[in-house]
């Protein structure tokens, strides 16, 4: 249930804010609170996700700034799935980023490295005997936006490399993606509305042939209303709906197949505490019970 719900944001999210990184290195003071959309002074976070799998179990641990310090996933026997440590300096930019599996053993760490102007310029990842495993680039422009983004392999071999344009208004209007190991190339071009939403977005090959579209509209509150999905002759796919409860959560996912009259409807029902952070969500599809999930928040 955590997966679908986190899909269900990154959706949401993509819509106004098209590059992650972007976001992070352009906007640092958004912290982890913000992001995982938790309200007040929140110390730590364990949730609990009964599937029909299993209970599955994440512990996150922040700040008092916001910032995640620790986060760890366990598999329904209690058994590590994996372990992140994070350490900041005194203006919260992320140092290093640990990552432990099985049974605590260390897997990678990762070492982030900052511009005079405090923006994000490489991050490399290491194996635990400190041999580089990938190192990670990014080039600005004069106004710091992320114009370019490189990774590259253990061979210093460039893996891939993401190539950004932007408009007048600082908005991301181009990506260009180039993957080195699947030998692949295509481009992610965006459109605004005047409010500065995401209006669409083109899925295209190098030769700019559309290969799928994607087109949003929004509630007056700017929350995305509907997504149409368009395949590569421009042609209407399937239509998503979204409905939201007062705290800005997802309540409700309908998705409409072109041409079929079989509608698919995901609703979720929460729970909240005095923060207005939800501590219990269940979900349904086509009104039968799939997945519940929840929350115990412990806060500064």
């Amino acid at each position: 249930m955590y997966f679908r719900l986190f899909v269900c944001f990154s959706i949401i999210v993509l819509a106004s804010c098209t590059s992650c990184i972007q976001q992070w290195t352009n906007n640092h003071s958004q912290n982890d609170l913000e992001q995982w959309k938790l309200r007040g002074k929140v110390k730590s976070l364990s949730e609990i996700n009964y599937s029909q799998s299993g209970k599955y179990m994440t512990n996150i641990l922040f700040n008092k700034e916001g910032f995640v310090l620790e986060q760890s996933s366990f598999n329904p026997d209690g058994s590590l799935i994996r372990k992140w440590t994070n350490t900041y300096d005194n203006t919260n930019h992320k140092l290093t980023r640990k990552c432990y599996i099985l049974k605590d053993s260390l897997s990678y760490i990762m070492y982030y490295d900052y511009s005079k102007q405090g923006k994000l310029e490489e991050s490399k990842q290491l194996q635990p005997d400190g041999t580089i495993r990938s190192r990670s680039s990014m080039r600005y422009d004069k106004d710091f936006n992320i114009v370019e983004e490189k990774t590259l392999g253990e061979k210093a071999n460039v893996e891939n490399l993401t190539l950004h344009k932007y408009n007048n208004k600082k908005q991301i209007i181009e990506d260009i993606f180039i993957d080195s190991i699947s030998k692949k190339t295509w481009k992610l071009q965006f459109k605004y509305n005047m409010n500065g939403l995401t209006e669409e977005i083109s899925y295209l090959s190098i030769n700019d042939s559309l290969l799928n579209l994607k087109k949003y509209t929004y509630l007056k509150n700017k929350k995305i209303y509907s997504i149409h999905f368009y395949d590569s002759k421009d042609k209407l796919i399937s239509i998503t709906q979204y409905k939201y409860d007062k705290n800005d959560n997802i309540t409700e996912i309908s998705e409409f197949q072109t041409g079929s009259k079989v509608q698919q409807k995901r609703t979720l029902q929460y729970k909240y505490d005095k923060h207005d952070n939800w501590t219990f969500v269940s979900e349904f599809l086509n009104d039968q019970p799939q997945n519940i999930t929840t929350h115990a928040l412990t806060y500064y």
